[in-house]
């Protein structure tokens, strides 16, 4: 009797535990999210943004305009598949 009242004592104590700590997690990933969304928020808002224009020197910026046309001498795929992925769907 006292062996199985200790044991129940026991699983009382952490399922206890565990309630806790899953409500815990459950916490600090709602924390998480909210801070995100906030950081995108104030990014997409401009809010926080300098009030110098970035500029890019003339050489940066005539490399980033051969990359970008560049981009689009690649045919896009149909599909894209991943080296080592194996669609079960297709079976």
């Amino acid at each position: 009797m006292m062996k199985t009242m200790t044991r129940l004592a026991l699983m009382m104590a952490a399922s206890l535990t565990l309630m806790t700590l899953a409500q815990a997690d459950d916490f600090y990933a709602k924390d998480e999210q909210v801070q995100t969304r906030a950081w995108l928020d104030l990014q997409t808002s401009g809010k926080a943004a300098s009030n110098k224009p970035q500029q890019l020197s003339g050489p940066v910026m005539e490399r980033i305009n051969e990359r970008y046309l560049k981009s689009f001498t690649h045919p896009i795929p149909a599909q894209y598949r991943l080296p080592g992925v194996v669609d079960n769907a297709a079976n």
